[in-house]
């Protein structure tokens, strides 16, 4: 391709992107994407509109199934609540890809032993919330008609998982922590640094990734946690990772708690943890996350 003509379609696609982004700034939406690669979503999210049926009572906690609209997807959730107490801190959970909320009832259960309420869904594409999660160069031609994308369409799932949590009665508004593992947390990571009514923010067995350029950049950027984290500062950040994750490399995991800024903490889990949760040893993050919520 002669030069000039790569200058010409450089020139193309930064105006295409421009419009974009002038588009989504004139307040057809209160989704867009700014010019640095950085997905924005208000705090004010308006009004939740969401139903609570009990699936189980018993001694010392209580699950319902919370289902609540986000951008018109019913998403799917269960609510563990530990009984005999007020003002209950909260975790929201994100599972990794593919993963079913139901998965994570030994997780649940422990965190409602220890007196944290949770909260975790069926992302866009897994379980009841369904769907089918498409091809990246689908996000991204989605993207650039000026469509919101289906990655960025699970960052607001989260963020309405936490306006779903301010209106349940028991649940302390203001000690709400926002966890993914794997590629939930980095939705977490994200969905956290928006808001800055979230506590803090836990990211299991995840990262971001290097920064990208050329062709797409500002398109991967905006989901890219190595994009966001900095900003979850002066709230704590949390990452937990071990040197043989088989899936996400630890590496990774360092390059994103270095881009974070302090109150930060980095915990190695053991050489028998491999990749997400590490039922063996979860009295280690129980004890990080009473430091969080105390």
């Amino acid at each position: 391709m002669k030069r000039s003509t790569k200058i010409i379609l450089a020139i193309l696609i930064a105006t295409a992107l421009f419009l974009f982004i002038q588009n989504r700034q004139k307040g057809v939406s209160d989704w867009y994407v700014t010019s640095e690669g950085i997905l924005k979503y208000p705090e004010d999210r308006g009004s939740v509109d969401f139903t609570r049926a009990l699936l189980e009572d018993n001694d010392t906690y209580t699950i319902d199934k919370i289902v609540y609209d986000s951008r018109g997807k019913q998403i799917y959730a269960l609510l563990y609540m530990p009984k005999g107490k007020e003002n209950i801190p909260c975790v929201i959970d994100l599972p990794a890809a593919a993963a079913a909320k139901e998965s994570y009832s030994a997780i649940a259960k422990g965190m409602a032993s220890h007196g944290y309420a949770y909260l975790v869904i069926d992302q866009r594409g897994v379980g009841e919330t369904g769907g089918v999660a498409p091809p990246i160069a689908q996000d991204y031609n989605d993207f650039m008609a000026g469509k919101e994308p289906f990655l960025h369409l699970m960052v607001y799932d989260a963020l309405k998982a936490f306006d779903v949590l301010k209106e349940i009665n028991g649940v302390d508004r203001k000690n709400i922590v926002m966890a993914g593992e794997s590629m939930g947390g980095r939705a977490a990571i994200i969905a956290g640094s928006m808001d800055s009514r979230i506590k803090a923010v836990i990211g299991y067995s995840t990262a971001g990734y290097e920064a990208k350029l050329g062709h797409g950049a500002t398109f991967i950027s905006s989901f890219n946690p190595n994009t966001y984290v900095q900003n979850i500062s002066p709230r704590k950040f949390i990452m937990f990772h071990s040197k043989d994750d088989s899936v996400v490399p630890y590496n990774d995991a360092m390059l994103t708690f270095d881009i974070a800024k302090e109150p930060k903490k980095f915990v190695d889990l053991p050489e028998t943890c491999d990749h997400g949760y590490c039922l063996s040893n979860m009295d280690m993050f129980f004890n990080e996350l009473k430091e969080l919520t105390d």
